[in-house]
């Protein structure tokens, strides 16, 4: 955590990551300050979660799209 910490203070411009695991990792040191989540129109019922288990964040909605294929997007900030 302390690498990725080292990196949001240098000037740099944003960092993205990908996949759930390390996701809720960061989420959980508070090392994430935008999320840019795509909502696919499926039913799987499993998977990873996105945010580690107890772990509760407050988030602003900052921007949606809908794409032709019903995909959403949606960018949150922590609040």
């Amino acid at each position: 955590m302390q690498t990725v910490q080292a990196l949001k203070e240098e000037d740099g411009g944003p960092i993205a990551v990908g996949g759930a695991e390390l996701a809720a990792t960061l989420t959980a040191h508070q090392l994430i300050d935008e999320y840019h989540l795509f909502v696919y129109p499926v039913a799987l019922g499993g998977g990873r979660p996105f945010f580690a288990e107890h772990t509760r964040v407050n988030l602003e909605l900052l921007e949606t799209r809908t794409f032709s294929n019903r995909v959403v997007y949606l960018r949150y900030r922590r609040a």
